[in-house]
């Protein structure tokens, strides 16, 4: 057995968390004993994770960004129990006490990576700071995983190991997230969308990286000839934030046309009740949101950035960022379409996930990854390999 203990800052609704949460759930229990610790305590994922047989799940119960200390003690001492071969972190703070302690329990460490090409100016000095740290640091990890071949350039470019580092991309649940038009119809009926009316949705956190400016901007310009759209985002941020956002479309002129729907949990539901999804982001790794859309049958307008481009392929259309009128432009091509050509689009879209971004695909790469990385120690006695 070999035993992986992953390191991530919570289990709440995110990209990251999900992921996490489909690989621990898809990898194989006679070959891998797993634990599972988060930095805060609770999250949406939380629940799901520990209803797995076998997997093991603590909090390190982390009160805030400067309390550390007891943090750091908790982690030792489920190092010490645990006793893991690898210890795998996911982004930021998790993945510098992942090499930290890790590396002090004789385990291989491996970070996960997830973004590219971040614009630092909108975060504060720590956020900068710790991006160059972990630069520095990057060459005594074991393994740098990363989600998008943008993402190993972007690092690459800002001093991270590039010897260390491998691109597997995420994976989509097509079980989950299939086309099912009535529950489409459902959320529809309750955001108060009619029929004859043509939703465009934006699901992401409410968070400047994620750019629903150009989002809102791009609403306001097909607002202006089409009277048959609705717009959608999916999403929650700090309560500043979104207020901003608000106030921003009524701005615009187009608040009463924006449904703030809020942190949701059918996310197939979501997706179902879409009739284009849209990624805006100015940064992006491997885009959680816009897979599952496609997985749905849903055709996606993205920017072009990290991976969104690769993902989409021709099964949707690829905009520059911070482009209003392009994003209108791609919008209005879709939206023009015939409604069978645009569902036959949906399909090309969700056989493009089953064929190429199949949780199958994220695990199995993981798993041949995990065991790579121990695979030149397996029969020395001091790795402690059961």
């Amino acid at each position: 057995m070999i035993r992986v203990l992953f390191l991530i800052r919570s289990l709440n609704r995110g990209g990251a968390e999900r992921q996490l949460t489909q690989l621990v759930k898809g990898m194989d229990r006679t070959r891998f004993a797993v634990t599972v610790v988060t930095l805060y305590d609770g999250g949406a994922h939380r629940t799901e994770i520990e209803s797995l047989e076998g997997i093991t799940v603590f909090s390190l119960h982390k009160k805030g960004r400067w309390d550390i200390l007891l943090p750091i003690w908790r982690l030792s001492r489920i190092l010490r129990d645990a006793k893991p071969h690898i210890v795998h972190g996911y982004m930021d703070v998790a993945n510098a006490l992942a090499l930290l302690l890790g590396k002090l329990a004789a385990a291989r460490v491996v970070w996960g990576l997830r973004a590219s090409d971040v614009d630092f100016s909108q975060y504060d000095r720590i956020s900068a700071l710790s991006f160059r740290l972990a630069g520095w640091l990057s060459p005594l990890t074991d393994l740098i995983i990363i989600n998008s071949h943008a993402g190993k350039r972007h690092y690459g470019a800002q001093g991270f190991c590039d010897k260390r580092m491998i691109v597997i991309p995420n994976g989509f649940d097509t079980i989950y997230f299939q086309p099912d038009a009535e529950a489409g119809r459902r959320i529809r009926r309750a955001w108060g969308i009619e029929d004859s009316e043509l939703l465009i949705g934006l699901v992401a956190r409410l968070d400047p990286i994620k750019d629903h400016r150009t989002f809102l901007q791009a609403a306001a310009l097909l607002s202006a000839s089409r009277l048959d759209t609705r717009f959608v985002c999916v999403g929650d941020g700090q309560v500043y934030y979104r207020q901003e956002l608000q106030d921003f479309a009524e701005r615009l002129g187009i608040g009463n046309r924006v449904i703030w729907a809020g942190e949701l949990t059918d996310m197939r539901e979501v997706h179902n009740a879409l009739d284009v999804a849209t990624s805006s982001s100015s940064s992006e790794g491997f885009s959680n949101t816009i897979g599952e859309a496609m997985a749905c049958g849903i055709p996606c307008v993205v920017t072009c950035t990290g991976d969104s481009a690769t993902l989409v392929g021709n099964t949707g259309v690829v905009v520059p960022l911070k482009d209003p009128a392009q994003m209108c432009a791609a919008w209005m091509r879709l939206l023009d379409m015939p409604a069978q050509d645009r569902a036959a689009l949906g399909r090309c879209a969700r056989e493009r996930i089953m064929s190429e971004y199949s949780i199958q695909q994220l695990v199995c790469r993981s798993e041949a990854a995990l065991t790579g990385l121990i695979a030149t120690t397996w029969e020395t006695p001091a790795s402690g390999i059961d």
